[in-house]
Formats: structure tokens, C-alpha cells, sequence
């Protein structure tokens, strides 16, 4: 319920142009935010929250009142979702944070307050003044011409800003302004065969329509850098090979991390108006974002994205990569740029997986199945769908149909996911075997010793191996979410404390929500804390755990039910918990091993049996009749799962 100090409806504060506070300067004319003479970029919606917030300040802002104002239902129609990501957007560029907030406080499910003291301004109190003496006048539209002909044209630059500005806060500038072909604004090679090494490159990169060759490409990019050292789309070609064989490989991570990066500011720096420079930088910085908690990077990351796209609107890898990034923090946006890359590019097949597995996070699975099913029976590349059919499956429930789909030829599943779908069956040669014949890398071959200890039990070894090579990975800190998992598990609450701080540092600051990419190690981090005394600093994460898991864009998976039956037995409220458990049981939670969220690198190699989070609720009768169901129906599976293989070898 609102408090007394709500705003009323039908009333509004005098307007004002300048509001000061905390060190920061809001213009509202010219619509810029300042800190220290440094000025700060803030798209529209957050841009207009900010502005309300402080023309009401001290008073309570309800969501409706945010809705009415700034999401009119004929724009905007997820409204729930759209302020949760500009209040969070506007808290980054203040350096807020949800939890202990000194500008912005939230009341759940009723509105924002704006709490830091606006200092006084004698420009600011003369020109309220000055309008409150004004006589009333009708909204101004675009300001006339003047008598300075450059003023009148800034002018006019000034409202085409707004109104893309408003376009884009509504998602309108996403579906709509990209129709054209466009043209690259990259500067080409004025050496035609580095230009057409380029491009070849490029084809091998991404590979429409063909397998891709990620080596091949890499020697055509030197090749074209050869005979053009300043050929910036090249350095960012080879960046980009460095940030695929990060990304899905996990293959030499730092050392593709560090050259990836080094190669695409290389790029800018020769281009900055480069859209494929600009992409490289992109991927690195949501690599970042992603393995570092980092929300200035993710930030930069949104930033980078935007820009290429509006440099090179035709460009379907843009999109792509950006619907990629944003896939948990932001799906209607992901969704979006998934969309105009299919339109842009009808083969680009992991576009159109990412699509389909969209409509299995907002609670369509069978539609997603049909439609991967479909989108299978029509690619030009074998076994293109098989990676996002597996997840579905094994998401939902159907660990015996996810197996199957292993077993097809062109498979390309992680060792590590099929390691944890076989152990959820019960099968440990097949998991065995399944590590066996995983591809292997400096981050694999941790990985895969690690797991075989935790297969047999021996959870102190399999911490011990983790922890010896968290720090050959300083600059993607890869292996220390699956390591802190571990030492909770083995009692060793104070060392998953400091890697899950050293992992999550903005999340732990306030200045990044929880999300769904998140929520798994804050999860984590709240047990960490109590196992290590800090009661307080628990509670209060796991009431942003709730906040978020309560909310509206959290994905319809049985995955984040067990989530929130984690952060409900970590709070000591076991009824729910076990509600939440018996959800995700009646949704289609089965996998019990190396629970993970596709497609991040957490990389989990334990079961739900040694969860710390249920520590106090194991050995409660229905906590272990739900624990029984779930084996019990994995087994029926696994007996329908080698009767088709009987059945196979029979017919062969």
C-alpha cells in the first residue's frame, strides 16, 4: 500500500530545469546529467524517472504513476519489465544501489522515492519563480527558427535527438528504423585483396549456410593484415575469432581473452566509426560483464552494440550478438534483435535457436519444441538445432528424449552438459564416458578431474583441484563459481566468501541487480555468508534474491522454481520451500547434476544432494519423499532410454 506522501494524481510540481544532488547536476532542459563537470549518459526512460523522481523528491512515485507518464499503454506494452531495467539503468549511472540506496529507495510493488537532499540553486529558484509567474501557456512543439542559423539548426538536431531517444526507450527505433540494407560505414582495404581476404574471412567466421572454420578464417585475417597493417575491419575479424574460441570453446580463455581485446581497441583505434571494431569491443566487454560481475562493462557493452547498429543497420551479426548478450538480462530486447537478424540473414540457425528457446523461457515449451523441430528438418547444417534441443529437453524434464538427441550424429553438446544430463539418468558409464570424449582444453582438463572426483564422492579432492588453478585464470576468474560451490559444500564457507566477493564485486556493491544470470551464485553467496556468520549481510541479499525471483521476467524453467526453494530454505522458511520444490518437481525438474544455465559459463559439477542450501531441510520427510520422486522417475527413464538402444541394436 502507497504511503500518505504519495504524490496525488492529478497534481503536478512547478516545472524545474535544474535540479542538484549528491554532487550531480540534472538539466532538464537540456536534458543532460553532469557529475564534476563530466558529463553522464542517460537514455530516455531512465532519463525521465530520474526527472520525476526529483521534481517529487522525498515523495513516494507509485508504478502507476511512472506507467501513465512515461509508458502509455499504446507504446509500451511490458511495463513491469521496462522500469525494472530503467530504474536499474538508472541506478548504474549514479551508482546506486537496491540494497542500501542513497539517491532512488524502492517500496516493492508500490513505487520509488528519491531520497538524497536537493541542494539549493539560485538559478534554479529564480527560474521557478519566474514561471510560476508566467501566465499558462500551451505545450511548445519544435522551437521556431532563429536568427542564428546555427543555434536554429542545433535546435532542430536537438528535438530529432529526443524523439529517436523516445523511440528507442519504447522499442519502436529496434523493430522499426532498421528495415533498409544500409551500407557499411567500416572503411574497407584500398587494397583489393586484402578486401576480399576480408570477406572470405568472414563467410568462414560465421558461416552461413556452410560449416563454419573458425582456422581458416584467422589465417585469412593475417593474410589481408599483411598487406594492409591499418586494415581496422581485419583486426577486429581477428578479434572476434578470439572472442569464438572463448566463447562456446572455453579454449586458451585467457590467452583469447587478452589478444581479443588487444585486437578490437587496436581496431578502433584505427576506425572508430568501425561497426565490426565496435562489435569486437562489444563481446569483450559482455565476456566481461559475464565471467567478472562487472556492470560498467555490461554497460559499455549495451552501449557498443547500439552504436555499431546505428553505424551499419544492415549488419545481421550486430543484432545477433547483442540479442546474445542481453538473452537473460533483457529477453523482449534479445528477442528483438534475434527477429531482425533472421530477417537481415533467413540461415543464420543460432539466431533462430536463441528464438525458439525464448519461447520455451516464457512458458511455451511445446512451441519451442515444434518450432526447433521444423527448424532442424529445413537447415543446411546437420545437427545445427541439436545443441538447443538438448537444453529444452533436459530443461523440461525429458532426460531420456535430451539423451536420445545426444546420441545423433553432428552432435556438438558440452562433455560437461552431457556429464551432468547422464548422472541425472543414474547412468555413470555413460557420464564417464561422455567426459572422455569431450574435447579438452586448459579450463576442460581441470574441469573434467574435478568432475571425476565429485562423481565418486570425493568432494574434498574435487574442491582441492579447483582451487589450485582458480588463479591461472585471473582475467575471466572462469573456474570460481563451480569452486565456491565446492567449498560450501566441503565446509570451507570464508574461501567461497571471498571468490564469490571477488566474482560478483558489483552485485555485492549494489550497483547491479540480481538477475537471472546472476541469481544462481548470489544464491551461493547469501548461504557463504551465513555459513560464516554474517547473518545480516544473508538476509539482506536474499531479499534482493526474492525480489527478483518474485518478479515478472523471471524465465517459466522448473530451474528457477528450485531457485527460489533454494533462497526460501537458505532464509529459514521451510514450508514454502518445499512448495517451491514441489513446483519445480510438477514443471519438469530432473536434472540433479551440474545444474547450469545455458548459455553462461557457471559450470557447476555437483548434485542437488549436496546443495548447502538445504542443509537444514534434507532430512525432512517430504524433502525426501520430492528427492525419491525424482529418482524414481529419472529411473523410468533411463529403462526407457536403453530399450530404445536394445531396440536399435535389434534393428540393425
Amino acid at each position: 500500500m502507497a504511503s500518505s506522501t504519495d504524490i496525488p494524481q492529478d497534481q503536478s510540481p512547478e516545472p524545474k530545469e535544474l535540479f542538484r544532488f549528491g554532487g550531480f547536476e540534472l538539466n532538464s532542459r537540456a536534458r543532460e546529467l553532469n557529475k564534476d563537470g563530466r558529463r553522464i549518459r542517460l537514455q530516455e526512460q531512465p532519463f525521465q524517472i530520474l526527472r520525476m523522481l526529483l521534481e517529487h523528491a522525498g515523495d513516494v512515485v507509485t508504478r502507476e504513476q511512472l506507467r501513465q507518464r512515461i509508458w502509455p499503454a499504446s507504446v509500451y506494452v511490458d511495463f513491469d519489465h521496462g522500469v525494472n531495467n530503467a530504474v536499474a539503468r538508472l541506478r548504474e549511472s549514479l551508482g546506486d544501489g537496491a540494497a542500501t540506496p542513497h539517491f532512488i529507495e524502492t517500496l516493492p510493488r508500490v513505487g520509488y522515492r528519491f531520497i538524497c537532499p536537493l541542494e539549493a540553486s539560485p538559478v534554479v529558484n529564480a527560474a521557478a519563480a519566474a514561471v510560476a509567474a508566467a501566465p499558462a501557456a500551451p505545450t511548445p512543439g519544435p522551437p521556431a527558427a532563429a536568427a542564428d542559423p546555427q543555434r536554429s539548426r542545433r535546435a532542430h538536431i536537438g528535438w530529432l535527438a529526443l524523439i529517436l531517444l523516445a523511440l528507442a526507450g519504447t522499442g519502436f527505433l529496434v523493430s522499426q528504423r532498421w528495415s533498409g540494407t544500409g551500407v557499411s560505414t567500416s572503411r574497407g582495404s584500398s587494397d583489393a585483396e586484402a578486401q576480399r581476404l576480408y570477406v572470405m574471412g568472414m563467410t568462414m567466421l560465421r558461416g552461413r549456410g556452410i560449416d563454419r572454420d573458425p582456422e581458416r578464417a584467422k589465417q585469412l585475417f593475417e593474410e589481408a593484415l599483411a598487406r594492409d597493417p591499418r586494415f581496422a575491419a581485419a583486426h577486429a575479424g581477428l578479434a572476434l575469432y578470439h572472442f569464438h574460441k572463448i566463447w562456446p570453446e572455453l579454449t586458451a580463455v585467457e590467452e583469447n581473452t587478452r589478444l581479443g581485446r588487444l585486437a578490437a581497441e587496436h581496431a578502433l583505434a584505427l576506425d572508430p566509426h568501425s561497426s565490426e571494431a565496435l562489435l569486437a569491443r562489444a563481446d569483450f566487454a559482455a565476456w566481461r560483464a559475464r565471467t567478472r560481475g562487472d556492470a560498467a562493462a555490461y554497460a559499455q557493452a549495451r552501449d557498443d552494440y547500439a552504436r555499431a547498429i546505428e553505424l551499419e543497420p544492415a549488419n545481421s551479426a550486430l543484432y545477433f550478438n547483442f540479442g546474445r548478450a542481453v538473452v537473460w538480462d533483457d529477453p523482449a530486447l534479445s528477442e528483438r534483435m534475434f527477429a531482425r537478424t533472421v530477417e537481415l540473414d533467413p540461415l543464420w540457425d543460432a539466431a533462430l535457436s536463441f528464438s525458439a528457446l525464448l519461447l520455451s523461457q516464457r512458458g511455451e515449451p511445446a512451441a519451442a519444441r515444434t518450432r526447433l523441430k521444423n527448424l532442424s528438418a529445413n537447415s543446411l547444417i546437420s545437427g545445427a538445432y541439436l545443441p538447443t534441443q538438448v537444453t529444452l529437453e533436459h530443461q523440461s524434464g525429458h532426460l531420456d528424449e535430451a539423451a536420445l538427441l545426444l546420441q545423433q550424429p553432428h552432435s556438438s553438446v558440452s562433455g560437461l552438459e552431457a556429464w551432468g544430463l547422464y548422472l541425472s539418468l543414474g547412468d555413470r558409464a555413460a557420464a564417464a564416458a561422455a567426459l572422455e570424449e569431450s574435447p579438452s582444453s586448459e579450463v576442460t582438463a581441470v574441469l573434467q578431474q574435478a568432475m571425476r572426483a565429485s562423481t565418486d564422492g570425493n568432494l574434498e579432492e574435487a574442491f582441492a583441484i579447483l582451487d589450485r588453478h582458480c588463479a591461472d585464470f585471473p582475467l575471466t576468474h572462469i573456474l570460481d563459481l563451480p569452486t565456491a560451490r565446492l567449498a560450501l559444500i566441503t565446509g570451507h564457507a570464508p574461501r567461497a566468501r571471498a571468490l564469490l566477493e571477488a566474482r560478483l564485486p558489483d552485485l555485492v556493491r549494489g550497483r547491479e541487480p540480481v538477475k537471472a544470470r546472476n541469481v544462481i551464485p548470489a544464491i551461493d553467496l547469501a548461504s557463504a555468508y551465513r555459513e560464516s556468520g554474517d547473518a545480516a549481510a544473508s538476509r539482506s541479499l536474499l531479499a534482493r534474491v526474492a525480489t527478483y525471483l518474485e518478479g515478472a521476467d523471471v524465465p517459466h524453467w522448473p530451474l528457477f522454481s528450485y531457485q527460489r526453494a533454494r533462497a526460501y530454505a537458505l532464509a529459514d522458511e521451510p514450508e514454502p520451500a518445499l512448495r517451491q520444490l514441489t513446483q519445480a518437481y510438477s514443471d519438469g525438474f530432473r536434472l540433479v547434476w551440474a545444474l547450469d544455465l545455458y548459455p553462461q559459463p557457471l559450470l557447476y559439477i555437483d548434485s542437488i544432494d549436496q546443495d548447502p542450501a538445504f542443509a537444514r531441510l534434507r532430512n525432512n520427510p517430504r524433502y525426501r519423499e520430492w528427492r525419491a520422486r525424482i529418482a524414481e522417475d529419472n529411473a523410468r527413464q533411463l529403462a526407457h532410454l536403453r530399450s530404445h538402444a536394445d531396440a536399435a541394436t535389434q534393428a540393425h
